[in-house]
């Protein structure tokens, strides 16, 4: 169910890296400046943590990596830029860093994970701080940072390849929601051909889009209270994505209904012309066959 203060959106952000974790590959290789590939293995681990006595919940966490040798990168989304997220992010690196077993540690296995904020509206700055061991600093701790609105359209989001947060492009006013949802549909065919994304993810991109709009509509006609849990939201975009793949296999059935009522038309029409070999040509090649299709106006 939805946390107590969630949104729509945040419980989005959290399904998306509970069903998609590769997604966010792409938005730890843009802050961290890593270089994993996409077929890096990637899973969400728990996001609550016990914190000297204290229930810690963070919205992701992954760890990358092999079992052998990993890294974990904690990501936060926020509706709201805030003073406090920094602290915050500190007792989440060292909440889950607490998790970790000794051994683990003391193997090298692991090193202390690394965490960022996803800011859908307002704007901060990345930080570092110095840590100290025996007085003497030892390493840099950065606190990554993504702000929405440094990003000016969908394109802008495509091209540093965080299609995860595509669903919020109307927290940014990027366009209206029909423009929008156009848009997003057309950068994430671009990205399906470019291998950049799976099929299933790309559908689960847009069915969260739908998802989230359809509970802030609901937010608004409620008079701004949530109405709309996680429960809610993981059903409505099941729903979105049952019925798109639905529509989907309907117009594959009927585009190959049309394709062989097309071909048996072609076929009859060269046998009564006595064209023998071009029905061979029509049956195996399909540039020629389009030719005749448009020669015997056959649409």
């Amino acid at each position: 169910m939805t946390l107590k203060g969630n949104t729509p959106y945040d419980d989005a952000w959290h399904i998306m890296g509970i069903r998609a974790a590769r997604l966010f590959l792409y938005p730890i290789n843009h802050i961290f400046k890593t270089n994993y590939p996409l077929d890096t293995p990637i899973v969400a681990r728990p996001n609550e943590t016990l914190f000297n006595g204290k229930r810690i919940i963070t919205d992701m966490c992954f760890q990358v990596g092999t079992s052998d040798t990993f890294e974990l990168f904690i990501l936060e989304e926020q509706a709201w830029s805030d003073g406090a997220m920094a602290q915050r992010l500190l007792e989440y690196i060292f909440s889950h860093a607490a998790m970790l077993s000794n051994d683990v540690i003391q193997a090298g296995r692991v090193s202390i994970p690394r965490a960022a904020v996803i800011n859908l509206r307002g704007r901060q700055k990345s930080v570092s701080l110095p840590i100290y061991v025996n007085g003497k600093q030892v390493d840099n701790l950065t606190l990554g940072v993504i702000n929405l609105q440094d990003y000016r359209s969908q394109d802008d989001l495509a091209k540093d390849n965080l299609y995860c947060l595509l669903p919020y492009g109307q927290l940014a006013h990027f366009s209206d929601a029909a423009n929008v949802r156009n848009e997003m549909e057309q950068i994430l065919q671009k990205a399906v051909s470019a291998s950049k994304l799976e099929v299933g993810e790309s559908a689960l991109i847009k069915a969260v889009w739908q998802g989230v709009d359809i509970a802030v509509q609901q937010k608004k006609q409620s008079l701004g209270e949530e109405v709309t849990t996680m429960y809610d939201l993981e059903k409505l975009i099941d729903d979105i994505l049952d019925r798109d793949r639905r529509n989907r296999e309907e117009g594959e059935a009927q585009g190959i209904t049309k394709g062989e009522s097309r071909l048996g038309r072609l076929i009859s029409m060269l046998l009564g012309n006595g064209r023998n070999q071009d029905i061979s040509d029509a049956a195996t090649n399909p540039t020629r066959r389009m030719e005749l299709y448009r020669e015997f106006g056959i649409v």
